[in-house]
């Protein structure tokens, strides 16, 4: 235990100066998370729970969690963001302990260390999305249900519900974990009456919790219009397969690309260890990786994609998503880009990271399944929770952050396959310079992102000071959504103007020229990827009335 506290001391090391070097500075909302955000705001400050229409998930766990961190000082997102960071680091302690059930103490910390360096996870550590505290409460969850599995023993077994409750009452499709623990435990063991109630009750108090939740939601204010976008979805898929199919194939070879490239530093790492297991169940394991390979590159080629494929997070050079008119609607070149061979490089890297990663899964899952081990029990589990968790998302839009529980999940199952084979020095080496590249490029995008969005709500700021009426703006969507959700409707049905509740865009605040539209001041930022000067422009409609320039 003395050496698990030095390794967690590392992860929270490791967290804060990755979180620090990229300055996340800043009032102001990012993505999605103005709409939790204004859930916390409306309970921190006048005592009510209000709900956006844009919700689509209970959230109410993670909203209880926000308000908590508001009390010292009051309301603010960085408040929030400093509540996810926490639980960011808590979802490594968790994947820690995952796979300390079957391995050694700085192979646990090389698996979470990866998970904090993940482009995805990292990025989103930094904001107030539903993504990392729902990844974070079902590694907890895993963790503890692993360790039940093991020793069923009832100090592991009613944490591990509580952090079900927590995961489900943030994202539903945390009803994974404890259908996933149902289904390890009653393949692990021999079915009788107390071992099957173990079994189920975690999922029937988790769909219970969540069935009273939805009940009790509309009881005093209209349900969110988006709650059961995602649940739609997925029964419109079942109800047509046919025209569900062609999502399928996307989102398979879409999420498989993303996440072989994700998992790259830890199957570095691990290599040699995958490699012995490989040869021990299969007469030539290049064969079955190269088989996975092409099998998730089949839909990537017929759909002509290279990475970024699923989009949301990731994108061309750094991380986003950026949501101004210009870039996110118009499509318009004004951030850089990669080199188109760069794109087919890392597509063709990402499939071989997933080649790799499937193999390993066929394999403990036909090892569990011929053996039935019980010695490795937290392996089986996490090779259920991995087809239960993506079998839904494949029938549905599927973005890239979507893939975090599976990221978390997939690192601890290549970590325990992999923990007590062979290592190498070419290895170690290898998966640590990914390591650092893949916390470096995390910290730079990061960086980026937040100095972009700080010289755009300067610009925004500076607008009202003018005078301008946020009815006149079209700042990109979390400005509009933040000023204006409560105010008027978002309209995607007309094309000419941005469909995130924009009354009048006589003012737009961009990354680049538009037509139609002159310039009326800018704000400059630095960027790390590549290096040199950003620029964000306020535009003015041509053909307005004119007004004095704006002061930045």
């Amino acid at each position: 235990m003395r050496h698990d506290r030095w390794y967690l001391v590392l992860l929270a090391a490791q967290l804060a100066a990755m979180a620090a070097i990229a300055d996340p500075r800043g009032n102001f909302p990012l993505n999605d998370d103005w709409s939790y955000a204004w859930t916390v705001k409306v309970l921190a400050e006048e005592g009510r729970l209000v709900f956006t229409n844009w919700v689509s998930m209970p959230l109410i766990a993670q909203i209880g969690w926000g308000w908590l961190f508001t009390l010292p000082a009051g309301f603010s997102f960085e408040a929030l963001r400093g509540a996810t960071l926490v639980l960011s680091f808590l979802g490594a302690v968790g994947l820690y302990f995952l796979v300390r059930t079957g391995a050694r103490p700085v192979i646990a910390w090389i698996a979470a260390a990866a998970l904090l360096a993940t482009p995805i996870h990292f990025h989103l550590s930094l904001s107030f999305m539903t993504d990392v505290p729902a990844t974070a409460l079902m590694l907890l969850a895993l963790a503890s249900f692993g360790r039940d599995l093991a020793a069923r023993d009832a100090r592991f077994y009613w944490p591990a519900i509580a952090c079900t409750f927590a995961a489900v009452l943030t994202r539903q499709l945390a009803l994974a974990v404890p259908l996933a623990y149902a289904i390890a435990a009653l393949w692990l063991y021999r079915p009788t009456s107390a071992t099957l109630a173990r079994a189920l009750l975690p999922l029937a108090l988790a769909i219970l919790a969540y069935g009273l939740y939805t009940a009790a939601l509309g009881l005093d204010q209209p349900v969110p219009q988006l709650y059961a976008l995602q649940s739609d979805r997925l029964w419109q898929a079942l109800a047509d397969p046919a025209t569900a199919f062609p999502q399928l194939l996307f989102n398979l070879g879409g999420g498989a690309t993303t996440l072989g490239l994700l998992l790259l530093p830890v199957l570095a790492f691990a290599a040699p260890g995958i490699a012995a297991a490989l040869r021990e169940a299969h007469p030539r394991p290049g064969l079955l990786i190269g088989f996975n390979a092409v099998l998730a590159a089949a839909p990537v080629v017929a759909f002509a994609a290279t990475m970024p494929i699923l989009g949301n997070i990731l994108i061309d050079v750094g991380l986003g998503p950026l949501t101004l008119r210009d870039t996110y609607l118009l499509k318009l070149e004004h951030w850089p880009r990669m080199p188109e061979a760069a794109g087919y490089t890392v597509t063709a890297i990402g499939l071989l990271g997933w080649g790799t990663l499937a193999a390993v899964f066929a394999t403990t899952l036909g090892g569990a399944w011929r053996s039935l081990d019980r010695t490795r029990p937290a392996v089986v589990l996490l090779a259920v929770f991995l087809v239960v968790y993506a079998l839904p998302l494949l029938l549905t839009t599927l973005f890239d952050r979507y893939l975090l529980p599976a990221v978390g999940a997939a690192i601890a199952l290549v970590a325990l396959t992999a923990s007590d084979r062979r290592r190498s020095t070419l290895a170690t080496v290898t998966g640590a310079v990914l390591l650092l590249a893949y916390a470096a490029y995390s910290v730079a995008a990061s960086h980026d992102y937040f100095a972009w969005n700080r010289a755009r709500w300067s610009a925004l700021d500076a607008l009202e000071r003018f005078g301008v009426a946020p009815t006149s703006i079209d700042g990109g969507f979390e400005y509009n959504a933040w000023r204006l959700h409560d105010k008027t409707a978002a309209d995607p049905r007309n094309p000419a103007r941005s469909w995130w509740w924009v009354v009048d865009d006589r003012y737009l605040v961009t990354l680049g020229p538009v037509p139609g539209h002159v310039e009326r001041a800018r704000q400059t930022f630095m960027r790390w990827l590549p290096p040199g000067e950003g620029t964000v422009l306020v535009l003015e409609r041509a053909g307005a009335p004119p007004r004095s320039p704006v002061s930045p």
